[in-house]
C-alpha cells in the first residue's frame, strides 16, 4: 500500500457523523481551535516512531503507511474523545480497538507485522546514486613486461 496523509475527513473511517459533529460543535462553543489537525499529527508521529524502531524506511513527513490507517485513525479517535469533557464516545469495544492498535504499533516496532517501505524516500533518509569512477587497473607480470 502507498504512504497517506491523514485528515480530519478520515475520521468518518472510525467514528459516526453525529460523534463528529458533537466534537466539532464542543470545540466550537468553548472557542477551541480545531484540535483535530494537532490531533492527526501527532498520531502520525507516533506511527512513524514505531516504523522507524522497526527498520522501515519513512516516506515524506507526515505520512503514514497505509496499512496502518486504521490503527492511526483508532489512535486518534482515542486521542479526541479524551478532550470532550463527557465519556460518551468510551465504550468497552473501543477500549479493546484502542489496546489492540498499540499492539500492532509495537509488532511494527518489533518487525512481526509487515509494512511497506515508502516509494518516495526523504532527503535524510536516502541518497541518490554516486558514479564510482576508476581508472582501468593493469596487472603485468614480469614476462608481459619484457615484451616477450
Amino acid at each position: 500500500m502507498a504512504w497517506i496523509t491523514l485528515t480530519p475527513d478520515d475520521l468518518a473511517d472510525v467514528m459516526s457523523v453525529p460523534e463528529i459533529n458533537a466534537l466539532k460543535a464542543y470545540f466550537t462553543a468553548t472557542d477551541t481551535p480545531d484540535p483535530l489537525p494537532d490531533i492527526l499529527a501527532s498520531v502520525s508521529t507516533e506511527v512513524r516512531g514505531y516504523c522507524s524502531a522497526g527498520g522501515i524506511p519513512l516516506g515524506d513527513d507526515g505520512m503514514i503507511p497505509g496499512e496502518l490507517k486504521r490503527t492511526a485513525l483508532i489512535m486518534a479517535r482515542t486521542a479526541a474523545a479524551n478532550r470532550f469533557p463527557a465519556k460518551i464516545f468510551s465504550s468497552l469495544e473501543r477500549s479493546e480497538e484502542q489496546r489492540e492498535a498499540v499492539k500492532r504499533l509495537q509488532d511494527v516496532a518489533q518487525k512481526r507485522f509487515f509494512v511497506n517501505a515508502a516509494t518516495t524516500f526523504t532527503a535524510e533518509t536516502s541518497t541518490g546514486p554516486v558514479p564510482s569512477i576508476m581508472p582501468k587497473c593493469r596487472q603485468f607480470t614480469r614476462w608481459e613486461q619484457d615484451g616477450a
